[in-house]
């Protein structure tokens, strides 16, 4: 009786472990574990040119040597090169970026010097793009956990319909499940408007054909190739934006919403320390050596609570640090239709308000619910603070901010005369010579909504809103993340894993520093900071304490 107990006890339990990891599980995802393998064809039948075969190739190295070099999960996990004339090339075959530079360059060079052609045989070259990546998928799956899904990348000169209805009937009679899209990129040509559209085939049948058109060049081919480093994967929205309760307690509002990567972390590349200003010995970068696989962690949903509202004006840019990232509704296909729909309607609300009121969105990061076993010897880990800027698009930009655990005293009065006028025409000529570069820049689609939202939604944000704290100015001294609390706990952690010091070590009389003597304020000697109270902080201006001018605000909408 006693051993059926037991046995039906440690089935409850394991029953209950299996749903608090699914329940873990359908709150996390992992990052870049959807990334295509791609495979590029390169038409080169009129009017292709040299010119566009150069400004091609150096995009492409551009986009690969990041690739290459960059660690934490594969951007690019697998990419293909052909090279389409009189007769069709394989470059590159099918492999990992990874480790692969050397012949990635040397099947770079090859296509700088491939032949222009009049004619070239598209449907053939796609039919063996698609054997290509059939044959290897089959061979990696015996040796690794390959899940990649294809991804076909068409460029050429022809018109994007032309080549869409070419490609249709061809489609209709292939094996299309381990292909995730084919992509035409129609080049405009010089009679032809500078277009940048990405309209579906509206005669394909398999739905995945889509055509897109840009203008030929460097940064046109640039921009489009590093959109291959967002993450590709919509099996679970990564953001959940929580409102205070409504007019009645029981209305809770939560929006579900997707991040995207605004430019390159430098972080993740070498030489990371060139792009850092550091009082210290910066942090070790990742190892380029650690596996991909072992990587891809699963990572909660992000809980930002939303605290207060602060005018845009009020914002000052030196307290704002980190990466930044961009905000949208979520595209989970996991979502119900009536969900997602309503769910965009209320971003595409807020954002209208936030940019017409010109106000920011002061947020706190919510304690994550990852954790399987909650242990009570756990250490409270601090509670991060983040602003959510407006734009007149469909989208919002996320900054870490400062609160006031990070603070540091300073002093950044304005002067009370200006510049001298020779200094001010000097620096004038230096500045004017110094050019913009975007090599890190990520390709975005940021336009500005043709309609306004739904009157439901706005009236509902609009109530949601009006409840939140408004501040004319941020003040970090009046947000904590509990960060003392934190770093206490973790020492006090620490301390009760060190072993006990043998009675030999505890009896060692410790040597006072200096002879014995307290050095004073004497020459060498280092006087204190004279901090002032915090009640007199808060109580000051915050742009004559903080920072000296107020953060300019462009309306800018994240285009490139």
């Amino acid at each position: 009786m006693l051993h059926c107990f037991i046995r039906k006890l440690a089935q409850l339990s394991s029953a209950s472990t299996v749903l608090m990891m699914e329940k873990q599980s359908q709150m996390s995802r992992v990052a870049f574990s959807r990334q295509p393998a791609r495979i590029l064809l390169v038409d080169f039948s009129l009017p292709f040119s040299a010119e566009m075969c150069y400004d091609l190739h150096q995009a492409l190295e551009h986009t690969l040597a990041v690739a290459c070099n960059m660690t934490g999960p594969a951007r690019i996990p697998f990419f293909g090169l052909f090279a389409l004339g009189v007769h069709s090339e394989n470059l590159f075959p099918l492999q990992h970026v990874r480790g692969n530079f050397s012949r990635l360059q040397n099947a770079l060079h090859e296509l700088k010097t491939f032949a222009i052609s009049q004619h070239t045989n598209l449907p053939q070259a796609l039919q063996d793009a698609v054997l290509q990546f059939k044959r290897q998928s089959q061979t990696l799956r015996q040796t690794t956990s390959f899940s990649c899904q294809l991804e076909v990348i068409i460029i050429t000169c022809k018109q994007g319909g032309m080549v869409s209805r070419q490609l249709d009937q061809m489609l209709s009679q292939m094996d299309l499940e381990s292909i995730r899209k084919i992509l035409v990129v129609s080049l405009a040509s010089v009679c032809d408007s500078p277009v940048s559209s990405n309209t579906s085939s509206s005669e394909n049948l398999t739905g995945i054909l889509d055509v897109t058109t840009i203008e030929p060049g460097e940064l046109s081919f640039q921009s489009f190739f590093t959109g291959w480093f967002h993450d590709c994967g919509t099996d679970r929205e990564q953001l959940h934006l929580l409102f205070p309760n409504g007019v009645m307690s029981s209305d809770k509002l939560v929006l579900k919403c997707d991040l995207q990567e605004r430019f390159i972390d430098p972080s993740l590349l070498p030489f990371n320390t060139q792009f850092q200003m550091t009082c210290g010995i910066p942090n070790k970068p990742a190892s380029s050596n650690q596996s991909a696989v072992s990587q891809q962690q699963a990572t909660p949903v992000i809980k930002l609570r939303v605290m207060q509202m602060v005018k845009l004006q009020g914002i000052c840019d030196s307290l704002m640090f980190g990466q930044p990232m961009v905000v949208r509704p979520t595209a989970c296909w996991k979502l119900d239709w009536e969900e997602l729909d309503s769910n965009q309607q209320n971003f595409h609300a807020l954002c209208h308000h936030l940019h017409h009121r010109e106000m920011c969105l002061v947020t706190r990061l919510e304690p994550s619910e990852s954790t399987v076993y909650p242990s009570t010897s756990a250490v409270p880990k601090p509670r991060g603070h983040f602003i959510i800027l407006p734009s007149p698009s469909m989208s919002l930009l996320i900054k870490p901010i400062a609160v006031n655990e990070l603070m540091l005293p300073g002093d950044y009065q304005i002067p009370a005369e200006k510049p001298i006028s020779d200094s001010l025409q000097l620096v004038a000529q230096y500045l004017d010579q110094v050019s913009i570069v975007n090599e890190l820049m990520l390709p975005g689609d940021y336009q500005i909504p043709a309609e306004k939202p739904i009157s439901d939604s706005l009236q509902l944000f609009a109530q949601y809103l009006d409840q939140l704290e408004v501040l004319d100015a941020y003040n970090p001294l009046i947000n904590h993340c509990n960060l003392t609390s934190s770093l206490v706990g973790l020492m006090n952690k620490t301390s009760t894993r060190q072993p006990r010091k043998t009675k030999q070590q505890a009896t060692v009389p410790v040597q006072p520093a200096f002879g014995g003597r307290g050095r004073g304020r004497r020459r060498g000697s280092t006087r204190p900071h004279q901090f002032q109270p915090a009640s007199q902080l808060l109580n000051q201006p915050l742009q004559k304490k903080f920072c000296g001018l107020p953060m300019e605000t462009d309306n800018c909408d994240f285009d490139l």
